[in-house]
């Protein structure tokens, strides 16, 4: 049924992606869905369902776009004035039921459907897949479970007919993710509200925009890292092999489990086996920290690690492979110096393992005789709409005519970013692994210049070898990445301190600006209100970063401006999957009155900006997209620049938007700010957001650099 599914969608959408082909595909696949079930009943036992039974008619539907469009043309077609008012009522009401979930658990939400009415479906034949795949055996555990949520009752279902529903559902939106905006299954009811609230919603979907991300419903975090979640593999190899450039052995699964359950330290003990992906990942620090003498600790341990890597002996093909588990970022939040550390690391990765499990592949390259355009390449495992890939493509589409661009996806997890990519590049190759004779093919390409927009397992393993004469990482990932193979780190003129250039291993390049070409986001903010977040009417102090950026060295700044303003701050979980009671302890520990969220979609998320008073930034690694979401709507960052890059963002964006007034210019100062409403308020008085988005000045001067290269 998935398959089925999936190529009905394809099928209808690859002749034009739009809402009356989505319309079609969507009634090809119920069709395909009830003749499915239909076959599935025979021979198993009568359900129990009748008309006027509507239990199950209180639980939130997971729906793809398509299933939306089908519901409200129906709604449009058949539905009278009158009852499309009625409608209107219902759905504010589910709304106002759902929002304090945020897209998150909704499967303990009991509410009724928005198109119930006196106990039936009012669009019964053009109802949702999942409510197709329903059919219990009794009625009165539906009963049960409509009004004890909290005991997870599970009715007995006909066998097999929820499994072809859900299949139905994931071949769906597998179809569609290649076509639209990447938001996955949506809450139906808060999606449908839009679609009839917004007549053009639907239509601006196919166009890539995002309007139903309010309506987004979150999947459940999942504490397994991507590196285990596939097949078990582990290459072992004879004289002459090459490496495969993988390594997914499941046997790490209770280090992986420690870690994110915030023991560490039990997750590097249980780091015993013989292939090297034991020692790449003991290189390994906490996302969180209980005091700053932990922290110190860890950095201790990282450099130990290190050495003891470097002091190993394993066969470097089987090394190659475990560098798809190595990261670096719990490190770079650390914020502190990495240069050092960092680069010896590189050196070892360069030198003692991919230099020796593919040496042709890391011999310098000659710069080619230029005869006629220059070949930028672009390549990363994140060209998606990730934070990592996604910002680059503001430069790759705004070249000069005299470059030629080529993007490299490392990944088979593609969704509509990555087709803005392949659509904007004048050429595009997919890659799902590091095996070496994809690094051939790049190599073979003769690019002048290769950029690493971030790095990652899989960035470190190709950025490691040597594919093109010139060769760059940027500001998805910053801070040094160490490698001698990489030759330039492309940064921001006004993020970084006069000293940066003793911060990185590669040679450093200001760009004018904040460095970024950033396309504005249209997603929406949704309805939600302070109430929905459990919170009163007075001035709202918000801190909304990455939990990681919460080091313990600046909770005394949290600490005060509670003292100084007699208000909580309020603080958002995020969607990373860490053990946040840490970071929570801490914080009591500290004496800062917090008010937690739970993780929040972009929309929610949003709307929980546009509420706010102030934002009140991390001064070690400050905000880079929710600085610029804040001051797009107008909200006042406080923001106190750090000592590295990574720290200065917000810097640059207050400059460029025109409110130097926020950035304070000590500790002391960042209280008095936060405090003072004149004083933020005198700062926004020049404000000019749009000065953030579509800066062409920084790929203007990228593309001076590259034509002045040998």
């Amino acid at each position: 049924m998935l398959d089925l599914a999936r190529s009905l969608i394809v099928g209808e959408l690859r002749q034009g992606a739009t809402p009356s082909r989505a319309l079609t595909a969507i009634r090809q696949v119920d069709s395909a869905l009830d003749d499915s079930i239909a076959a599935n009943r025979e021979g198993k036992p009568k359900e129990a369902c009748v008309p006027g039974c509507c239990h199950c008619c209180h639980l939130v539907v997971h729906a793809t776009v398509a299933e939306v469009v089908q519901a409200a043309d129906t709604i449009l077609q058949t539905f009278s004035p009158e009852d499309r008012l009625e409608l209107e009522g219902r759905l504010y009401a589910y709304e106002r039921a759902v929002a304090p979930w945020f897209g998150t658990n909704l499967g303990r939400v009991r509410t009724p459907c928005p198109l119930l009415k006196d106990g039936l479906c009012t669009i019964y034949e053009a109802r949702p897949l999942r409510c197709r795949g329903v059919n219990s055996l009794d009625a009165s555990e539906c009963e049960r479970q409509k009004r004890h949520p909290e005991l997870e009752v599970s009715p007995p279902r006909v066998p097999g007919q929820m499994e072809l529903a859900r299949a139905a559902i994931q071949g769906a939106a597998a179809g569609l993710a290649a076509f639209t905006s990447n938001v996955g299954t949506l809450d139906f009811g808060r999606a449908l509200a839009i679609a009839l609230a917004q007549p053009d919603a639907v239509q601006e979907h196919f166009e890539g925009n995002n309007p139903f991300n309010p309506a987004r419903a979150l999947p459940t975090i999942s504490r397994r890292p991507k590196v285990a979640d596939r097949e078990v593999f582990y290459a072992t190899y004879e004289p002459g092999d090459e490496p495969v450039g993988r390594c997914s052995p499941t046997d790490l699964m209770p280090h992986y489990e420690k870690y994110m359950a915030g023991d560490t330290m039990g997750a590097v003990q249980v780091l015993t086996g013989r292939h090297p992906i034991n020692l790449i990942r003991k290189i390994v620090a906490p996302m969180l920290y209980r005091d700053e003498d932990e922290l110190l600790f860890w950095r201790a341990h990282v450099r130990d690690a290190i050495k003891e890597l470097g002091e190993a002996r394993f066969d470097p093909r089987e090394a190659y492979d475990a560098l798809e588990g190595l990261s670096t970022l719990e490190i770079a939040y650390q914020q502190c110096d990495d240069r050092e550390m960092v680069s010896e690391l590189g050196r070892i990765i360069c030198d003692k393992i991919t230099g020796q499990a593919v040496p042709d592949l890391c011999k310098p390259i000659e710069p080619r005789k230029r005869d006629g355009k220059i070949r930028v390449g672009y390549i990363t495992e994140n060209l998606t709409f990730n934070n990592g890939g996604s910002w680059a493509l503001g430069w790759l589409r705004n070249h000069g005519e005299d470059i030629e661009t080529t993007a490299i996806c490392l990944s088979d997890r593609t969704d509509l970013r990555t087709q803005q990519f392949r659509e904007s590049a004048h050429r595009f190759l997919l890659f799902a692994d590091a095996n070496p004779a994809n690094a051939r093919q790049i190599k073979d390409l003769e690019l002048d210049v290769l950029i690493y927009p971030d790095m990652s397992g899989r960035n470190y393993q190709y950025a490691s070898m040597r594919l093109a004469p010139a060769q760059c990482t940027a500001w998805g990932h910053p801070v040094t990445c160490g490698l001698h193979t990489i030759d330039y780190y492309l940064s921001s003129d006004l993020m970084e301190p006069p000293n940066g250039e003793d911060h990185y291993s590669e040679r450093l390049v200001r760009l004018p600006g904040s460095a970024l070409c950033y396309s504005r986001d249209n997603t929406p903010a949704s309805r939600v209100i302070k109430a929905d977040f459990g919170l009163d009417d007075g001035p709202l102090y918000l801190s909304c970063q990455n939990p990681m950026k919460y080091v313990p060295r600046w909770d005394s700044l949290y600490r005060e401006v509670n003292l100084r303003t007699g208000r909580p701050i309020v603080f958002v979980e995020g969607m990373v999957p860490m053990e946040k009671s840490i970071l929570k302890d801490r914080f009591a520990r500290a004496g800062i009155n917090a008010i937690w969220t739970p993780a929040l979609g972009t929309s929610d998320f949003l709307a929980l900006i546009k509420l706010a008073d102030v934002c009140l930034d991390t001064p070690g690694w400050s905000g880079g997209n929710t600085t610029i979401q804040a001051l797009s709507a107008g909200i006042p960052v406080v923001t106190l620049p750090g000592e590295f890059m990574r720290g200065r963002h917000s810097l640059a964006f207050c400059q460029i938007a025109g409110a130097p007034g926020l950035v304070a210019a000590s500790p002391e100062d960042y209280v008095e700010l936060a405090a003072s409403p004149e004083r933020r308020s005198s700062a926004l008085a020049n404000l000019d957001a749009d000065a953030l988005f579509e800066d062409k000045r920084p790929v203007v001067a990228l593309d001076e650099f590259f034509r002045y290269l040998p």
